[in-house]
Order: C-alpha cells, then sequence, then structure tokens
C-alpha cells in the first residue's frame, strides 16, 4: 500500500524509489506529494510507473513531484539507465 511505502520510504531513506500509479490506498501522484513534503524525500529521485503514457499523464506526474515517468511494460534498459545515473549523482 501506498501508507506502507510511505513509513517504508521514511525509515530506509533510498535514494530511488520506484512507485505504481495505481495503489489502492492513495495513488502514487498523492505519495509523491508527500514523500516530497519530507525533508529526507526531496532528494530521492522518484520514478512513477503507470499503464498511462500520454503527454498529460507524463506532466502530471511531473507536476507531483516525480523526477521521471515510465510506461508500462517497464523498459528495464530505461531503468538502469535510470538506476545507474541516480546512483552515480
Amino acid at each position: 500500500t501506498a501508507n506502507a511505502g510511505l513509513a517504508a520510504a521514511a525509515e530506509a531513506r533510498p535514494r530511488v524509489a520506484l512507485l505504481d500509479i495505481g495503489l489502492p490506498d492513495m495513488n502514487g501522484y498523492e505519495l509523491a506529494r508527500r514523500i516530497r513534503a519530507q525533508p529526507w524525500g526531496r532528494d530521492i529521485v522518484l520514478i512513477a510507473a503507470t499503464g498511462w503514457g500520454q503527454a498529460a499523464d507524463k506532466q502530471r506526474a511531473f507536476d507531483a513531484g516525480f523526477d521521471h515517468h515510465l510506461t508500462k511494460p517497464i523498459d528495464f534498459v530505461a531503468l538502469g539507465e535510470i538506476l545507474a545515473s541516480a546512483m552515480a549523482g
């Protein structure tokens, strides 16, 4: 659930988080906003994973605080590049 993800992120303080948009208790956009609202969440690289890939969907993700938007099925080469870049920086 999104609430469990928020709690896990607060405890683990990851460098990168891959968040599904369609979550049962709150959507991924709201989860991204809540993570970004925390002092520890400002520098996390947030990646949206969603079945919606139109320009408006991508803009909604960026407006919510995501750094990247990946449409399902996830392109693992693109994900690997994002992760490599995040870990190098």
